[in-house]
């Protein structure tokens, strides 16, 4: 839903779609991340500055997805 939604039209569904980021991967990869960034902020020029939060809060998540998995990764760290 969230993937698809990141394509709408509806700036309130892209805000929402944007805010799971911190609970789900809304894109197979970061480059896939930052192919759908750039429409959003042409699209809602007034939310360029929290598509900017959101690639910022997701760019950590994919580089761990990228390393093995999120539980992977964080039972190393610990």
């Amino acid at each position: 839903m969230a993937k698809r939604w990141l394509r709408s039209d509806d700036q309130f569904r892209v805000a929402v779609a944007i805010g799971l980021e911190n609970e789900t991967y809304v894109a197979d990869s970061w480059e896939a991340i930052a192919e759908l960034a750039e429409p959003l902020r042409e699209r809602f020029p007034s939310m360029a500055a929290d598509v900017d939060a959101w690639m910022a809060r997701a760019e950590p998540a994919y580089e761990r997805l990228k390393k093995g998995s999120f539980f992977e990764q964080g039972a190393q760290d610990a």
